[in-house]
Formats: C-alpha cells, structure tokens, sequence
C-alpha cells in the first residue's frame, strides 16, 4: 500500500486573520535570545510579514510563534496565515510543530563571502555564523599567545603544542 494513501498531501490555504484570533502553543519548545527577537522586530519593520503563520483549522499556532509576539508587541493588528484546507489530526500538528522549526541545510560560506556584503550579513545575524566581529569589536583582533599561532590568511589563531598547531 502506498504511504500516500494513508497519509494525503495536506493542501495548504493563505488569508489574512487578525491577531487576536491565532492562539500560541503553551509548550512551544522554540526560544530566540533577546537580541534575535529584536532583530526579528527589525525585519518585520523593514520587509513586513514575508512569511505567513503555520496554524491549525482552528488557528492554533503551530509555527511562528516569535513572529506572533514581535508583531503583537510592534502593535500590528492582522498577520496572514497559511490553514489547512482540512483539520489536522494530533500527530500532524505535532509533527508541524517540529518540521516547521527546524533547520534543514548548510551555509555556504563561499557563496556569501563572495556574493553578500559585509553589512548585509551583519544587518540579518550571518556573521556570527562566517566568524566575523560585530561593527563595535572592530579593531580588537585576538593576539596570538606564547603557544598560540595567527594563520596569515585568515586570522585565525590555532593553539600549538611543541612545533605544530592543532
């Protein structure tokens, strides 16, 4: 029997509720740090809502809580959603719960070294992924210790027992 019979392809439908009808999920196992959330509330403000709300028949959350609250606390009164066009059953909404948040692929460092600009990636957070300072540590290169090496090309300081680095 064929998984796709068992299990059909939810179709999914977009409109725009007001906020005070979607209802979060008490047990959202999802948090940002602060600074994140502010950054959040900052892209919300700059390219609006890009990416609607995951929610059940029932406009229960199931993905973009933190989106939710910066927008509650930015004063915003309707967001869009993306239903299912039917009700979900337990097992798929905490599945949704899951898939939703979680991170699937790599960067590739390569591709925005060579094709994003420095203040791109340091407005929406990627240089902390690429292991570039933020615009105040500027200037506060780390020094390399009595056994610690500074690779030439990057930086990089590497500890060193006897001749070699590690």
């Amino acid at each position: 029997m064929d998984a796709q019979q068992n299990f059909p392809t939810l179709q999914w439908l977009e409109k725009t509720v007001h906020l005070a009808e979607v209802s979060p999920f008490e047990k959202n196992p999802r948090k940002i740090t602060d600074e994140q959330f502010m950054k959040l509330k900052a892209s919300l403000i700059r390219l609006g809502q890009f990416r609607p709300l995951l929610v059940t028949h029932d406009l229960k959350l199931a993905g973009g809580h933190q989106r939710l609250k910066a927008m509650r606390e930015l004063g915003w009164t309707e967001c869009r959603i993306s239903v299912p066009e039917r009700p979900i059953t337990d097992d798929e909404y905490r599945q949704l719960l899951l898939q939703d948040n979680h991170e699937n692929g790599v960067w590739d460092m390569d591709a925005l070294a060579n094709d994003w600009d420095l203040e791109e990636l340091r407005a929406v957070g990627l240089h902390e992924v690429m292991n570039i300072p933020p615009m105040d540590k500027l200037g506060e290169e780390e020094t390399p210790g009595k056994n610690q090496v500074c690779c030439p090309g990057c930086g990089e300081v590497f500890p060193v027992k006897g001749n070699r680095a590690q």
